[in-house]
This record gives C-alpha cells, sequence and structure tokens, in this order.
C-alpha cells in the first residue's frame, strides 16, 4: 500500500505566524539553511563579547539611546535572552577586573583563573617568546577538538587564551597596538587627509567593513579556508579608553581617562560608550553582509555592563510584578528561595498566564474579572491579598459553576475567610541559580549578580529559533526574548553543541 505523504501543519509558534505567503528566499539560500540545520557540514561560530559598553542613566540605558539598526536586525532574526553571572564580591576579592572574570566564566575556568590571574607581563613574554603554555584544559580537550582562537583588547585575556590553548591572531586585537598603528598612520597622510587625521576617534577603532572580513577569513567560513571552529572578539571598553588616552594623547582621551572630576569623566565614558556602539553595530552590518558568515556561521553578540547595576525599571510591568501593589523590583532578576520575595496569590487574578491553567471557562471570568477592576480600585477593595483576590475570583464565578468553572462559591468564601488556607509561598528556585546540580550562594544566599545581567543575542537560520524581540534592550529580553536567563558558564557549551563540538546536555 503507497504511503501517504505527510501534511505540513503550521503551529501557533513564531516562525509559522510569520511566515510569509510566497518564500522570498532563493533555492541556493533554502539549501544553505538546509544544510546547516543538518550540519552538512557543521557550521562555524563567531562570538562578538563586548563589556564596559552597557551604561545607565535617568533609569534607562544608553542601548535606549542610541540608534542600533543591525544589532536589532540580529536580535529580530535570532533570538535574545540574559546571562547571569557570578557576584560582584567573588572577582573583586581575587583581584580580577571585571572584565576578566566574565571572560573566565565564559570559557569555564572562573575557579583556576581565581587562584592565578591572568596579567599583561605574561603575554608579552608569550608574544616574545613566539609560544604560550597552555596551563588549563584546553578547549580542544573538553569540546571534541574544537579549534578555536581569541582576539582581544585586553592582554590578561590574550595570556587567558593562551593559557586554554586558544590561537590569538595579533592583526585582530585591538588597544593600544592599534591606537598606535592610528596614531603613526596619521603622522604619515598628506595634505587635507593629515590634517583630519591629526584628531583620530578618541578610541582608535578601524575600519568595519575590513576588519570584518579578515574576521571572516580567520574564521575560514568560506569553504576550503582554514578549519577554525570558534572565533571569539573580546573588546573591553575599559581597554579603549586607556589606549586612546596613551597613543592619541588627545584631550578627549585624557578626559575619559582616569583625570578630570567624576562628572566629566562620566560624560567621556558615556561618549565613548557611545562611539563603541555604533563601531559595534557597523561591525555586525558588515558581518552580515558577507554571505559565507550570513548563511553558515552561528553569529552569538554578547553585550556586557561589566557589574555596574542596570535600572531594574526595565522589569516593571513584565513578570516581575507580582500585583498593583507589589513594591517595584530592586533588580532585573528576581531569585527564587526563602529569601526571595514570597508569590502573591493575588497575581492569579492580574497575571496572563495563570487563568488558562484553570481551565477555558474559568479563566474566561477571571480575564473579564481582572479586566474590570481598576489598579486603584484593587487596593481600595483589598482585591491584592490572598482573600481579597479570592473573593473577586467567588463572585465572578458563581455564574460559571455549571459550566465546569473552578468550584462552588460558598467553598471558595469559606475558604477566603480563612486566610490561613492559603498561605504565601516561596518562589522556586531560578536556572541562573545553578551550575549544573550545584546551586550558587554567597553572603545574602544567592551567589548571582542580580543587578547587571548580560544581554545574549544568537542568531543562524535554520539551527536558531526566532523569538519576538525586536530590539537589543532588557525590556525587551524580559517581555519577548526567548530564551530567558541561564548562567553565562552554560553559554560556551551551548555554542559547542550547535557546532557539533559537544553532546547534547539538559533536558
Amino acid at each position: 500500500m503507497p504511503r501517504l505523504r505527510q501534511r505540513i501543519v503550521y503551529c501557533d509558534c513564531f516562525d509559522c505566524a510569520d511566515r510569509p505567503a510566497e518564500s522570498t528566499l532563493t533555492p541556493e539560500q533554502l539549501d544553505a539553511a538546509t544544510a546547516v540545520a543538518r550540519q552538512e557540514p557543521p557550521p562555524k561560530a563567531l562570538l562578538i563579547f563586548v563589556t564596559g559598553m552597557l551604561l545607565a542613566a535617568d533609569g534607562s540605558t544608553n542601548l535606549d539611546v542610541h540608534t542600533l539598526p543591525h544589532c536589532n536586525l540580529l536580535v529580530r532574526e535570532g533570538n535574545l535572552g540574559l546571562l547571569a553571572t557570578r557576584g560582584g564580591g567573588d572577582h573583586s576579592a581575587a583581584g580580577l577586573t571585571p572584565a576578566i572574570s566574565e571572560l573566565s566564566q565564559l570559557l569555564g575556568v572562573y575557579p583556576e583563573v581565581a587562584r592565578q590571574p591572568p596579567t599583561a607581563a605574561e603575554d608579552q613574554e608569550a608574544v616574545e617568546a613566539e609560544a604560550g603554555s597552555s596551563s588549563l584544559p584546553s578547549l580542544a580537550s573538553r569540546y571534541k577538538g574544537m579549534q578555536a582562537a581569541l582576539a582581544s583588547t585586553s592582554a590578561p585575556a590574550r595570556a587567558l587564551a593562551r593559557r586554554l590553548g586558544m590561537a590569538v591572531p595579533q592583526r585582530l586585537c585591538l588597544g593600544r597596538s592599534a591606537a598606535a598603528e592610528v596614531g603613526a598612520g596619521a603622522g604619515a597622510a598628506g595634505g587635507h587627509e593629515a590634517t583630519a587625521a591629526k584628531r583620530p576617534a578618541p578610541l582608535a577603532l578601524p575600519e568595519a567593513v575590513p576588519f570584518a572580513a579578515a574576521m571572516a577569513e580567520e574564521l575560514g567560513a568560506a569553504e576550503g579556508s582554514s578549519g577554525r571552529d570558534l572565533l571569539l572578539l573580546h573588546v573591553d571598553l575599559e581597554d579603549l579608553v586607556a589606549a586612546a588616552a596613551e597613543g592619541a594623547g588627545t584631550e578627549a582621551g585624557a578626559a575619559a581617562g582616569a583625570g578630570g572630576d567624576a562628572g566629566a569623566a562620566a560624560e567621556a565614558r558615556w561618549e565613548a560608550a557611545g562611539e563603541a556602539l555604533e563601531w559595534l553595530d557597523a561591525l555586525v552590518k558588515a558581518l552580515l553582509g558577507i554571505r559565507e558568515i550570513r548563511e553558515r556561521t552561528l553569529l552569538t553578540l554578547v553585550v556586557s555592563p561589566s557589574g555596574r547595576p542596570m535600572p531594574a525599571a526595565a522589569a516593571a510591568g513584565q513578570q516581575l510584578a507580582s500585583s498593583a501593589t507589589a513594591a517595584p523590583p530592586a533588580a532585573l532578576l528576581l531569585p527564587g528561595g526563602a529569601a526571595a520575595p514570597p508569590i502573591d496569590p493575588a497575581a492569579a487574578v492580574l497575571t496572563p498566564h495563570n487563568p488558562a491553567q484553570l481551565g477555558r471557562s474559568a479563566g474566561a471570568a477571571l480575564a473579564a474579572a481582572a479586566a474590570s477592576v481598576s489598579a486603584a480600585a484593587a487596593a481600595a477593595s483589598g482585591a491584592n491579598t490572598a482573600a481579597g483576590g479570592l473573593a473577586i475570583l467567588d463572585a465572578t464565578l458563581d455564574s460559571d459553576v455549571a459550566a465546569g468553572g473552578l468550584g462552588s462559591g460558598a467553598a471558595a468564601a469559606s475558604a477566603a475567610r480563612d486566610a490561613a488556607s492559603f498561605p504565601l509561598v516561596s518562589r522556586p528556585l531560578q536556572s541562573f541559580e545553578f551550575l549544573g546540580l550545584e546551586r550558587l550562594t554567597g553572603p545574602g544566599g544567592c551567589g548571582v549578580d542580580l543587578a547587571a545581567p548580560l544581554l545574549v543575542v544568537r542568531r543562524l537560520p535554520g539551527v536558531v529559533r526566532r523569538d519576538r524581540a525586536e530590539r537589543l534592550s532588557y525590556r525587551d529580553a524580559l517581555a519577548a526574548g526567548g530564551l530567558g536567563c541561564v548562567q553565562l558558564e552554560r553559554l560556551l557549551p551551548e555554542v559547542a553543541y550547535k557546532v557539533a563540538r559537544a553532546p547534547k546536555y539538559g533536558a
């Protein structure tokens, strides 16, 4: 008997809901996406990790101020989430800068690095000896022979990469060497160009298009090129500002450094971060313009505030607000356990996720009740307490019992009179509080920096599922991001799995 061909059934996920009436992809592009999904051959990975460029001001961040169309395009074509780091007291006690602490967590060697931090002198010695000592378990031994390279503005970061057996391509390393080259080029230029080059950009960043081409060449993104599986570009704002102050010696570079009053230094840092973000957006544009990167490379962007607290207002009105009278969130991340604020049972009236779990008819009644009670009226009537919320629920569902609602009104009223029958429950422990089965603990109970999570974007058609996020921002990550929040140390195993260098882990 001939077999029937399976019929395509579209679901309500974002990919199906957003499907075009007719495919706009060429047959070559469809073949490329299919080959990547089948890992024929496995894709490569390009990870851009920028630290210190996220700054807060007036209840928002500089991501909300600057126009970053290509970073936002990366978000729309991929998915967005948050990464949690260990508490800030750990790395400061170990003598690590925030950038090195986060990089070591990303590479999965934080305990070893905390015991023996890398130094700039170690990197210089390795450069002079034209070799590095692999004193830590290499990425190749941990991830099925994965060939990885790191380019960084930080000399200690390059020393750390050599400890892990990673290649360090000097032509991609920014910072002091790049600033010196820019200064030398300015002196050699002539005519009007020389006059303009006497005052170079404060951060002396290279042109995005040739730099992106060099990254693609180093990664070996094109067929027949050298076989790197991962290229990690690490850019730290502190290093860029220091290089500008030392190399160019301009007034802008000096103001961005340690000199000057606090107000001038903060303003200079804001301007430097804006310039770095605009360069990052241009780099993303140039990378997406390279076919091998656009179609066959897992592009991951991680943006870090380097431990600076971000405004918790970005979480207001999202999943952290449990009721109308709840206090505004103290941080972007809310941990679980007894130390966390308890869950308010009244949130069942005001949270749109819970009514669907009560049944179709009860859910419709609860939605109507929540829509009819304003925040002020709810506070005045006690609707945000356990008894008040259940009273609204009881009155709303009296007419719905016969249709299979939540239960009889008498039973709900009896339970509402006994507030002890409905104790507040603790928030469940969150996944970002764990590394495997080990929970990260600290002096306050939670060993995670709750106020300064990192933003992460991933994109690869055919491999990475899209979500509803539109912009690179905390608000979008909390409201529409599809990745949630996990520990920073879990990112590299996921990237290794995507490039067929690690077995699947987790559920």
